[in-house]
């Protein structure tokens, strides 16, 4: 994972996404679109992951340390006009050398 090998000793990486398209691409949406091309979607397979847990396995898996995940539920709530129903999220780690 890239972002483990640009971090400086004891530095941080925070994770700050969302479940977006847990069910299906977005129909009649112009900006998806635009820029999500068949091609695209294929080449994000997380994109339709309903749940946290796989992002910190992720972060786990490639060295990090101390990751911990948080339900960013009000952000959401204050957010004008939320793209999912459900919570975003934070997930952070930490690379010890």
């Amino acid at each position: 994972m890239n972002w483990r090998r640009l971090l400086r000793p004891k530095g941080r990486v925070v994770v700050v996404d969302g479940f977006w398209f847990t069910q299906a691409k977005p129909e009649g949406n112009e900006l998806f679109e635009r820029y999500y091309t068949d091609r695209t979607w294929e080449a994000l397979p997380a994109v339709y992951w309903d749940r946290v847990e796989p992002v910190a396995d992720l972060l786990t898996a490639a060295g990090f340390s101390d990751v911990t995940m948080t339900y960013l539920a009000d952000a959401r709530r204050l957010a004008e006009k939320p793209a999912s129903a459900q919570p975003w999220f934070a997930v952070t780690g930490q690379r010890n050398e």
